[in-house]
């Protein structure tokens, strides 16, 4: 091996050491499998609260499986399962496909101005409520 090889070799030793170390090179996130729900009563088994609303209005973001997710805030006009007085307001994160490039790729869902009922969960780890999936939570109404 001659020296200019050698040092080659070394540097790319490197590389691959710090890149390891950085967050280049192989990722080892792991991605959540989402269910797809066939029907409003699957979702609504798997809520911990349901509401029905025709005011949302975006409430800044909330830190959602390790992304910035957009934050929401719904004046429910109706509870239909769980925990919610009418007329109060809900902090409501949109959960993210947090393994996408663009978190919402498909769209946000509570980003509307249609009347909607939403299927929330209390995510724990976050502190706030959020929709049951990236791609299932929101089912518009009329």
């Amino acid at each position: 091996m001659t020296g200019r090889s050698r040092v080659w070799c070394a540097l790319l030793g490197v590389a691959v050491v710090v890149g390891a170390g950085t967050g280049c090179g192989p990722s080892a996130r792991s991605c959540a499998s989402w269910i797809a729900f066939e029907s409003s009563a699957e979702m609504a088994a798997s809520a911990d609260l349901v509401v029905v609303t025709d005011a949302i209005a975006r409430d800044g973001s909330a830190r959602l499986m390790g992304v910035n997710a957009n934050a929401y805030a719904i004046t429910v006009n109706d509870v239909e399962k769980g925990d919610a007085d009418v007329g109060s307001v809900l902090r409501v994160g949109s959960t993210p496909d947090s393994c996408a490039t663009d978190v919402y790729a498909e769209g946000d869902q509570l980003d509307t101005t249609d009347p909607v009922r939403v299927y929330l969960v209390h995510d724990e780890d976050a502190g706030i409520l959020r929709t049951l999936t990236p791609f299932a939570g929101v089912e518009l109404l009329g």
